[in-house]
Parts: structure tokens; C-alpha cells; sequence
């Protein structure tokens, strides 16, 4: 999925939604606009909320593990992390829809971030309810090559067929999702420095 600009997927280049205060109006993007997702969800953005509470500068993992130790800047600033990924995820879901969003990226490994956090997107999202899963991805930083070498494939006419691609899709999310019935459609969106995902629905 390209679009008519070749910007589709551009996700991380949108405002953070609903700014707290301090937030608002954000970090000078490269892009040349203020407060966009990707200054605030990238391994940048995490070592400076960190820095800002704790007045040292560290990187996501080493953030990760001081809050497994129990510090409470580390924390505070996983959680932090944790509430604008939600409001960034929410504005995906209002648009699309998606059953199951795959995330990647560095930070996508720590996994103290999932704990709530659908419960944040729902929180946040257009609807009473939501279905919609957040999962992290099985091939870590190998994702991004993995995805490549399956569109290049679908370039040279080599493309897998239907039926396989989804049992591989559904060989990489977890049993209490892949043995619901129906195909899955899986649209991979991603920039370079923001967390990427992929996006799945059922067909």
C-alpha cells in the first residue's frame, strides 16, 4: 500500500493525539512539523522522558531494566511511553479497524509495555469495546528483513501463494488468535524510525 502520494503508512509523521500539558506542541520533527508520533514513541523519546525525570540520559533497554528493578522514574516513564502509544494506536484503530496490530521495532521487546495496554488503546479508541489485539512480533529485529524478502518475492511474480501466506501469518500470532476461523489480511505499516507495525484483518 503506497497511496496516491506515496505516503501511506506515514503514521509516525501525524500529531500525537489528545497533548498533555508539557507535551504540547512537541519536538521540531526532522520532517519540519512539531509534535509528531515518531518524536515521541522512538528510543529518542523514551531516553528523554527518562532524562527529564531522572536527569540521566540511558537507552530504552537500560530504561527497561531499571524498571524491573523497581525504579520509579523508569516507570513513570514506561508509562508515559505506554499512554501516548495508546493514543497513537487509537486514531489507527478509528480509521481501520484492524483485528490484531503486530508491533516491531527496538522497543517493541519491552514487554512491560503490553501490560494494559489494550486496555489503553480500548480506553481511547472510538468504540465501547474493543476486540482489537496488540501484539508484539516473533522475529524481533529480523522482521523488517523478513517482510522485504517476502515483497520481493511478490515483485518477480515469485509471490507465496494465498493459502500459505496466511498459515505463516498465523504461525507468528498466538493460538488463542490463530484458531479463530476466516483468512487474514496483513498490511504492514512502518516508517524508519517510529515503532513499526502491521496491521491484520479478517477477510
Amino acid at each position: 500500500m503506497s497511496g496516491r502520494n506515496g505516503i501511506a503508512g506515514e503514521w509516525g509523521h501525524n500529531p500525537l493525539p489528545l497533548m498533555r500539558e508539557g507535551e504540547y506542541p512537541g519536538r521540531r520533527c526532522y520532517c519540519g512539523h512539531d509534535g509528531c508520533i515518531e518524536t515521541f514513541l522512538c528510543g529518542g523519546g523514551l531516553s528523554r522522558e527518562f532524562q527529564a525525570r531522572a536527569g540521566v540520559s540511558l537507552k530504552g533497554e537500560e530504561i527497561a531494566a531499571r524498571a524491573d528493578a523497581g525504579d520509579g522514574h523508569a516507570l513513570a516513564s514506561l508509562d508515559a511511553y505506554r499512554d501516548r502509544l495508546a493514543r497513537a494506536l487509537a486514531s489507527v484503530v478509528n480509521i481501520v479497524d484492524p483485528d490484531v496490530i503486530v508491533l516491531g521495532g527496538g522497543l517493541s521487546n519491552i514487554a512491560r509495555l503490553y501490560d494494559g495496554l489494550e486496555r489503553l488503546v480500548e480506553h481511547y479508541a472510538f468504540s465501547d469495546a474493543l476486540e482489537t489485539r496488540v501484539l508484539r512480533n516473533v522475529h524481533g529485529a529480523s522482521g523488517g528483513v523478513r517482510g522485504a524478502a517476502w515483497l520481493w518475492g511478490g515483485a518477480r511474480g515469485e509471490g507465496i501463494e494465498a493459502d500459505s501466506r496466511v498459515a505463516r501469518l498465523q504461525g507468528s500470532i498466538p493460538c488463542g488468535f490463530r484458531q479463530r476461523p476466516g483468512p487474514l489480511f496483513c498490511l504492514p505499516w512502518a516508517t524508519l524510525n517510529t515503532p513499526y507495525f502491521a496491521l491484520c484483518f479478517r477477510t
